[in-house]
């Protein structure tokens, strides 16, 4: 028997109903939902949703992960699994026998259509539409139309494998008036004949192959016809009675626009392996407003409502081109975070207590196995916590709370993801900043635009697949080579201070080339500057090159520039001129681009260099000034003092070197009056390889103007200069 409450009145239900609103002592009875607590209880999942049962379909338990009665998991999924059948068998096609029922007379009289069973799948001259449903062409005594349901399941879907049994489960729903609609993201309908295997004419596929999960779920959200949409993930799937509750909790509660019921969380195999504290005793409702959402779901980078699997919207209450963003922002991974923020702007969120779906949770899912966009789960909460604070609804302790909780995610993936390593070391702002600027600090939309580009950089490489390996080739002096030579210090464990602060600069196993004796430094210079496209009208610039790289000097005089001087501390050459980057002797505003590759790191005053760089560069002009530093070190590393050289190799990374600059270091550049960011190489080169041209991918391009900052990847060309 499924679990459903006794009827009772509309009103009764309301007095029943917990109203929740910030500041009212009844928030405490959420705290649970609060708690990341979960059942270690392993348990097999819904049989009859195994469309391609695994040879152990028949087993309640896993050996080795222990065993669990079903009256381990809550009252209410006990007794669904008790509902479910026996499994299907493998390769069986699934039809649903519909229960009889009356037919409104409308629905009798509409020849020459006529309604097969009590579906809105129309038969016309004694044959099944294919794919089709019966147009709507008059309205029945319910007030809608007689071929509009009342629910619309919307299946957005990219694998086959879990498919059938999200399907199974929405065909399984006690409530019957609903449509299933199926959107097949896979280039190639991989998924069409999945869906085909299901005899129900409720069911409707549409191939989009965007490879995009929210245009997936746009698009099918534009072919919906019910009144209320509920959604489901491909890989989740519903117990019997999740749209039947949710539709009557919005029936009566009409100003709500949407309703959520909790889940548990399954593996690959239909194993229960968690089950997230219960937010509400079971049959138990709350309306959730949007400060409680901010303080208890924003601050605390806690999504409880969890995926969109779990809730139901009014279909004419949402606009769905927008709902999934955040202020503008187009989402990449916590879309669903900012739908629940933007509902709850119209009206409280309506929560149901009980564990009414599954959210499987399976590898292909996990960072280490190459989810692209995993980077955006993590930065995509920081984007709200500011967001909100600078709005003035994110203060004081929740603030400080949340500012906590960042610097806890962060330091576990800023290892591993080069980007989220420079957002820790500007969470400083949260100090410094007011409130109301931390969503606009320059900084910050910096350093977000630096790890959405990384993110797209790793999505549009993986949607190519693995690729063939390449020809090594140096650019410098333009030959194929077999291999990059390593530098000696390659290998060296002395350098622990510099794997710690994750230092970026030459890479040492890929350094120097066997035939002109080029740096990897040289290589990606002369890669960044001539797909940035700076010299393309060399003939017409005045550049300064502060101590030019042997292999590239001689190439940017082969470009013909109007006037290209070159020159250094301590010349090397006859022809280079003396030049001390603290106090240039050039006139204002001379120079349409300056060179300077790694010096900053040699010179004791970089405020003075820059602030020179800037007073002899025209409007408009550009700086190019590469130099090692590190993303994790919040601030600028130096001593007052001199340092002998076996500090300065193992703290500064070579024993001429005078600091180690920190992520402040784009602040040093703006500073003196500089526009522009550290670019990554993806952003400049796109999906150019770094092992082919034998050169650090971590390494950004430090390019800044005086004028309008740079742009990328509009700016960059595909291809570079000859």
């Amino acid at each position: 028997m499924c679990c459903r409450r006794p009827a009772t009145s509309r009103r009764s239900k309301r007095r029943r109903k917990l109203r929740i609103w910030s500041g009212r002592s009844s928030i405490g009875e959420l705290k649970p939902l609060l708690a990341d607590a979960s059942n270690s209880s392993i348990v097999r999942f819904a049989h009859v949703y195994q469309v391609f049962p695994k040879p152990d379909a028949g087993r309640r338990s896993q050996p080795g992960l222990g065993s669990a009665r079903l009256g381990d998991l809550p009252r209410a999924w006990s007794r669904a699994l008790r509902h479910i059948s026996r499994p299907v068998p493998l390769g069986a096609k699934i039809k649903i026998a519909p229960k009889p029922r009356s037919v409104c007379p409308i629905e009798r009289h509409r020849p020459p259509l006529t309604f097969h069973h009590r579906q809105d799948r129309a038969r016309c001259a004694g044959q099944l539409a294919p794919w089709a449903r019966t147009p709507p062409s008059a309205a029945c005594s319910h007030g809608r139309t007689a071929s509009m349901p009342t629910v619309s399941i919307l299946i957005p879907a990219c694998k086959a494998e879990y498919l059938g049994r999200a399907i199974l489960s929405a065909q399984r729903q006690t409530f019957e008036d609903i449509e299933i609609l199926v959107g097949d993201d896979t280039p190639d309908a991989a998924l069409q004949e999945v869906v085909r295997t299901f005899d129900d004419p409720r069911i409707r596929y549409f191939h989009h192959g965007f490879q995009n999960g929210t245009r997936n779920s746009q698009a099918l959200w534009e072919h919906a016809r019910g009144q209320y949409v509920k959604f489901l993930s491909g890989d989740d799937m519903l117990m019997p009675t999740s749209v039947q509750t949710l539709v009557d909790e919005l029936r009566a509660n009409p100003e709500v626009v949407l309703a959520f019921h909790e889940r548990v969380i399954v593996d690959e195999t239909d194993n229960v392996v968690a089950t997230p504290g219960p937010l509400l005793a079971l049959g138990k409702t709350a309306l959730i407003d949007r400060p409680f959402l901010i303080e208890h779901m924003v601050a605390g980078l806690n999504n409880f409502v969890g995926e969109p699997s779990n809730i139901m919207l009014v279909r004419d209450r949402v606009d769905i081109s927008t709902v999934w963003d955040y202020r503008s922002s187009v989402l990449d991974f916590t879309g669903d975070v900012a739908a629940y923020l933007n509902c709850a702007e119209k009206a409280p969120l309506l929560a149901v207590g009980g564990y009414l779906s599954a959210s499987r949770r399976h590898s292909a899912q996990a960072p280490e196995t190459g989810n692209a966009n995993f980077s955006a789960g993590l930065y995509e909460w920081e984007l709200m916590v500011r967001g909100e604070a600078a709005a003035g609804n994110l203060t004081g302790d929740a603030l400080r709370n949340a500012r906590r909780a960042l610097r806890r995610l962060y330091a576990n993936w800023s290892a591993t993801l080069p980007e989220i390593a420079r957002l820790l070391a500007n969470l400083d702002e949260f100090e410094r900043r007011p409130a109301h600027e931390l969503y606009a600090s320059e900084r910050f939309q910096a350093d977000l635009a630096n790890a959405r580009a990384a993110v797209a950089a790793r999505v549009g490489v993986s949607s190519k697949g693995p690729r063939a390996p390449q020809q090594k080739f140096c650019v410098v002096c333009e030959q194929p080579v077999p291999g990059w030579l390593p530098h000696p210090e390659n290998g060296n464990p002395g350098k622990t201070f510099m794997r710690q602060i994750e230092s970026v600069g030459s890479t040492l196993q890929n350094h120097s080339c066997p035939k002109c004796g080029c740096n990897d430094r040289e290589r990606h210079l002369w890669l960044y500057v001539a797909f940035s496209r700076i010299l393309e009208d060399a003939s017409a610039k005045r550049i300064l090159h502060v101590a030019p790289e042997a292999g590239l000097e001689p190439r940017i005089r082969r470009l013909q520039p109007r006037e290209y001087i070159v020159g250094d501390l301590s010349p090397r050459l006859a022809h280079h001129c003396e030049i001390n980057v603290e106090k240039l002797d050039f006139p204002d505003g001379y120079f349409d681009l300056i060179i300077c590759n790694h010096v900053l790191e040699h010179v004791d005053n970089p405020a003075a260099a820059l602030a020179e760089f800037n007073r002899c560069l025209a409007p408009g002009g550009h700086l190019v000034a590469q130099t090692p530093y590190s993303p994790v070190l919040r601030n600028t590393f130096e001593l007052t003092k001199p340092v002998d050289e076996a500090f300065a190799t193992n703290y500064f990374g070579q024993n001429d070197h005078v600091r180690m600059f920190g992520a402040d270091l784009v602040d040093h550049f703006r500073n003196a009056g500089f526009k522009g960011d550290l670019y990554p190489h993806t952003t400049v080169l796109g999906e150019l390889d770094p092992d082919t041209y034998g050169c650090n991918g971590r390494e950004p391009f430090f390019f800044f103007a005086k004028g309008a900052a740079p742009g990328f990847p509009a700016y960059a060309s595909s291809q570079p200069i000859q």
